[in-house]
């Protein structure tokens, strides 16, 4: 608001200048309010489709596999590996590991996909090697208390 100093044309000016400000800003998400409402009706038509045509494809080809069964490439590496442990239930040597990964459809860029999933998994506080056994990893969860924690696995 302006100070006592300035004129009463001033004045006007300024509340002129602030009432076209908020008109514009008003504007502005009244169109932004229609772009979410169109484009939340486009995603709700969309999802129809897709949910139509996995219902379609679902009694042709059978229930689709579950999440864990695909490897994506924007699945960082080592929770892939760790999604692979996990549904074995048990350790596993990092060759394992590694072709389990490509049996789910991991692209590897490395010529050599073992040494990406132990280098790999060596950096990550979710695996150990128990006793030190080469590449035989295990999660930690699964480590027992009475088991000693020796270098960084």
């Amino acid at each position: 608001m302006p100070t006592n100093t300035t004129s009463p044309a001033q004045a006007l000016s300024f509340a002129h200048g602030r009432v076209t400000g908020i008109e514009r800003e008003l504007l502005d998400l009244d169109r932004r309010r229609k772009y979410i409402d169109d484009r939340e009706a486009e995603l709700k038509v969309s999802l129809d489709l897709w949910q139509k045509a996995v219902a379609d494809l679902e009694k042709t080809a059978g229930p689709a596999l579950p999440a864990h069964a695909v490897a994506s490439a924007e699945t960082p590496l080592t929770d892939a590996c760790y999604e692979v442990l996990r549904s074995a239930a048990r350790g596993m040597h990092a060759k394992e590991i590694a072709e389990e990964l490509k049996n789910r459809g991991r692209q590897f860029r490395a010529k050599n996909p073992l040494d990406s999933v132990h280098k790999m998994m060596q950096r990550d506080r979710r695996f150990y090697r128990p006793g030190n056994r080469g590449s035989f990893w295990e999660l930690e969860e699964w480590r027992s208390p009475e088991e000693p924690h020796g270098e960084k696995k």
